[in-house]
Parts: structure tokens; sequence; C-alpha cells
């Protein structure tokens, strides 16, 4: 999150027009500087795909990318010209003035529980984002990279050691403490885990200490079955609920996941 800011130097750094008016000027690494960052540039891409590609994963698995791209960076801003500055800048201080309108009217549209959840965040950008954009369009009016500079640096350091945390918080309360707290569940009764149309949740193996879980995608055959197995766990998203033509009884309804059971017979 914290390195959000610099991606809008990337469009526009190559595609200005030189000195020669040739477009997409590219030149072939010729100094030890100039290899590192290339080495960096495919580091990056080598863990953006493997991370994302991943079936299963955890928010912070992303996180060693973050040393390459700080050294990417650090090159954008050594050789930017002005003009990809006052681009790039500009993009940012539109999504952001964007997004901190947005800020202050959430209350209005979003549930009053999900709202609860984000104010301390709210809080915290409220402050943060007009001192950055104040700051950042200051530094454009009076062409000063120094003060863009360190305009960016505090929206980054900001972002990443106060509102990074928070949004971890945010997500796992949006559905994985769910799969934590069935997990452990399982784990405290003996059960097996048997999950439709969750996708592959590596967190319930992990806090069940189960060798296997079966994550089923579509299957109304399959999941009448389950609903019969004794002493198993069978979790569903609660929007998939209403869909089941099953007949079932939810025994643990969750944020985002219920486990559900077959009726019991009166």
């Amino acid at each position: 999150m914290g390195i959000l800011p610099t991606y809008f130097c990337f469009p526009f750094k190559n595609c200005c027009k030189t000195q020669n008016k040739r477009f997409f000027v590219i030149k072939l690494p010729i100094t030890d500087f100039d290899r590192f960052i290339k080495l960096n540039i495919i580091a990056a891409l080598v863990t953006f795909v493997f991370f994302t590609s991943s079936g299963t994963k955890l928010i912070t698995y992303i996180l060693p990318i973050y040393p390459f791209l700080a050294a990417i960076t650090a090159r954008i801003w050594y050789r930017q010209n002005d003009k990809v500055l006052k681009i790039s800048s500009g993009i940012i201080d539109i999504l952001f003035s964007i997004a901190l309108i947005g800020i202050i009217f959430c209350g209005f549209f979003l549930p009053a529980d999900l709202y609860s959840r984000l104010q301390s965040i709210q809080i915290l950008l409220l402050i943060t984002l007009p001192i950055f954009l104040g700051t950042n369009i200051y530094s454009i009016i009076k062409n000063n990279k120094q003060l863009n500079f360190l305009s960016i640096v505090f929206l980054m350091a900001v972002l990443t050691a106060f509102a990074t945390p928070m949004v971890y918080k945010l997500d796992y309360s949006f559905g994985e403490s769910d799969l934590i707290k069935y997990a452990q569940l399982a784990k405290e009764g003996g059960n097996t885990i048997s999950t439709y149309k969750t996708g592959n949740k590596y967190s319930l193996l992990y806090y069940s200490d189960l060798n296997h879980i079966d994550f089923h995608r579509e299957d109304t055959l399959w999941l009448e079955k389950e609903l019969e197995k004794e002493n198993n766990l069978l979790i569903i998203r609660n929007k998939e609920l209403d869909k089941l033509r099953n007949p079932y009884t939810v025994s643990h309804r969750g944020i985002k996941y219920s486990i559900i059971t077959k009726p019991v017979d009166k």
C-alpha cells in the first residue's frame, strides 16, 4: 500500500518525447547500476506472478516484492524529468482527491456495521490525505521536486506504518475470522472439514492441523453426501445458502461463512 503513489510514474517514464523526438526509448543496461535495476525488475515480476497465481495465499505473502519495488522507484525518481513528475503527481492528486471525498461521505451510503469497522482508517486518512494533497499540489505549482518527493514519502510512511495494519485487521474481520474459528472448532472436536464454493483456504488447513480438506466447487450430489457425514464440518459462503436445493440447518453463522448440517428430525 505504501508504494502505491509511485506506480503512476511508470506509464509516463518512457512515453514522453525525448530530445530526438522518439517515443518509448529503451536503453540497454550499460552500467552496473542499470544491471542492478534490471535484476530488480525481473525479481519483482517473478514474485508478483508467483504469489498472484497461487491458489492458497495469505495477505502477507506479497511482502518480498517491496525491496525490489523500492529500488525500481528510486531509479525512476533519480532520472525522471519535470514533465513526468507533473503528470504522475497530477494523477495521484486527482485519485486521492476522489478518495478523500468518498471517505468523507462514506458514512451516508455504507451499512452501519461496515462503517463502524472503517472508522479508525477513516480518521487516519482524513488527517493524512489533506496534508499530502496540499503539500503535493504546492510542490507542483512551485516545481519543487524535493518537496514533491517528501510529500510522497510522508504518505507512504503513514500508509505503511499505520493504515496497512488496519487494513489487515479489516480483512481479517471479513470472513477470515470465521474460517479460523471453524478450523479451531474442528481441531477441538476432532472433526473433518469440507467446503462448498469457498475456494482454497489455507487458513483452514493451518489452524485445524488437518492434512486434507475437500474444497469443492459445484456438485449438488457431493453436497448431499457431505451433509450426511458424521463428525464433519461443512463450510459454505453465506451468499450461496439461498441457492441450495438440499435441506439444511445452519449450525454456525459468521460474517461471510457458515457451517451447515442436515436438518434435525423432529
